[in-house]
């Protein structure tokens, strides 16, 4: 669902079993907190571009236990001092954001061949 000018999560049906999400380039500025009840399992999170400005809006994704890798680039809380610290503090199940760890090296490639032998890194 990206590019789509989606501004809510409102909407979003359950999806329990769903475990990467693709919300890039839309216009999405809180109401993350459905994501837990409604994709609990999630365990990557693509949010860049959008119109996330601060750490209590990020802080809904606390309760998304298995997330291990989010995206947050060029959404405006990445201006913040701190940012990255502050993100690994608050989400400390992540171990990826913005495709870097703690230490700064880059996320394994997780692209996979889907059946038609393409590949799809963001879904």
């Amino acid at each position: 669902m990206a590019n789509v000018e989606l501004s809510s999560l409102a909407q979003l049906p359950s999806l329990n079993k769903l475990r990467k999400l693709e919300l890039s380039d839309n216009i999405i500025s809180g109401g993350l907190e459905v994501l837990a009840e409604k994709c609990p399992n999630l365990t990557y999170l693509n949010l860049s571009g959008n119109k996330i400005k601060d750490l209590s809006t990020v802080e809904a994704l606390q309760n998304l236990k298995n997330l291990k890798s989010l995206d947050l680039f060029n959404c405006e809380i990445t201006n913040l001092e701190d940012y990255r610290e502050s993100i690994f503090e608050l989400l400390q199940q992540i171990t990826y954001l913005d495709g870097f760890d703690q230490e700064d090296n880059e996320a394994p490639d997780s692209e996979e061949e889907d059946d038609e032998g393409s590949y799809s890194k963001y879904s």
